[in-house]
């Protein structure tokens, strides 16, 4: 219990402590077309499966901050890039609906995975971490074949 109380608060205060160096770095004047935000964004993807590995593999509390550091880190980061990217590329008139569509699918695919960590956990403790760095890493994949940048920004 101690340990995932220090894990919770430690990624809590994490996210707190890089909101404001993350949103300045995603939402950067004249990065439109760049290609960086994208790259910001892949990146915090592929670092969340290599985190989620890193923590399957912690066998010291050091080395579990350290997974759950990186973790919170690049949350905000790929959290930051993609509404940066989504903002950009969406109407005004329909941003907002946009915005609620994406809340609501991704609390459906939350709570799902929840539950289905949770029967996974109850076959081997490791398993539901082996899963999500699998799955961050097809994710890495899918946003390096299909995330792009506006060419025109919708503001």
């Amino acid at each position: 219990v101690d340990l995932l109380e220090g894990a919770l608060a430690n990624e809590c205060g994490g996210a707190e402590l890089d909101n404001g160096f993350v949103g300045a770095e995603c939402g950067g004047a004249g990065k439109l077309g760049t290609g960086e935000i994208t790259a910001e964004a892949w990146i915090a993807i592929a670092f969340l499966g290599v985190a989620a590995f890193l923590f399957t593999i912690s066998s010291t509390f050091t080395s579990f901050l350290i997974s759950m550091t990186i973790t919170a880190i690049c949350q905000q980061a790929r959290i930051m890039a993609l509404t940066v990217l989504i903002a950009d590329s969406t109407p005004r008139n329909v941003r907002g609906r946009i915005f609620s569509l994406i809340n609501i699918l991704g609390s459906l695919g939350s709570s799902t995975s929840v539950l289905l960590s949770g029967i996974l956990y109850d076959f081997n403790q490791t398993l539901p971490f082996y899963i999500a760095t699998i799955m961050y890493l097809l994710a890495t994949l899918i946003a390096i074949k299909f995330l792009r940048e506006a060419k025109v920004r919708h503001i």
